[in-house]
């Protein structure tokens, strides 16, 4: 359970930097106040506060360069997959397979000869002679593309605006903030992300 002053809320639509403290409260005295709906503990979020006096305006600026830390090893080399999916198909069924899809059929020659054009550079497509496969099928050789390298970059562009206004007269709070989230996508066809909140004032009348 998730309380931002003092009502239930979520916390990622919540600006970082109108964060004034997170406490949390586990399990025997949060389920003392809140009761069954606490069982795991409540996480409370106080916001900021403006201070009595002329208006402060603030502005923060960021900007960083992104790159991932785990990419996958992939296996991109279509003899190397063919091979590996030929391995691992005859060490569990001791048999060979008869297709590895619906369009390619599978034989020990056919990874014969995709093993010789491999170590050639001969890719392609052929149309059988009936020597491989079945007779005017199309037979596949293909070289393998590594498809996570064309579609993410390598590294990112980021950069974080946030503009904040903030001013009481003792009387009345007043709280603008505005942020707005610039992000280059890692992958090449979404090439660019955009995220911003409008600017957002709370008002609050002190109480005394």
């Amino acid at each position: 359970m998730v309380l931002i002053d003092g009502v239930e809320g979520d916390p990622s639509m919540l600006n970082p930097n109108d964060i004034e403290s997170i406490s949390v409260l586990k399990d025997a005295a949060a389920s003392a106040i809140y009761g069954a709906r606490a069982p795991f503990g409540v996480v409370l979020i106080t916001t900021k506060n403006a201070t009595e006096g002329k208006p402060k305006v603030t502005w923060s600026s960021s900007y960083s360069l992104q790159s991932p830390q785990n990419v996958p090893d992939v296996v991109s080399d279509g003899y190397i997959w063919a091979k590996h999916f030929y391995d691992a198909y005859f060490n569990y069924n001791q048999a060979n397979p008869s297709g590895i899809n619906k369009t390619q059929q599978f034989s020990v020659a056919w990874l014969d000869e995709y093993k010789r054009r491999h170590e050639t550079g001969d890719f392609g497509t052929v149309i059988s002679d009936g020597s491989i496969g079945t007779k005017g099928r199309y037979v596949y050789y293909p070289e393998g593309t590594d498809y996570y390298d064309l579609m993410y970059k390598k590294s990112v562009f980021a950069q974080n605006q946030n503009l904040s206004i903030s001013g009481s007269d003792g009387s009345l709070i007043i709280i603008c903030q505005d942020v707005s989230i610039v992000t280059m996508d890692f992958s090449i066809a979404m090439s660019k992300r955009i995220s911003s909140r409008p600017i957002t004032c709370v008002s609050r009348e002190v109480i005394s």
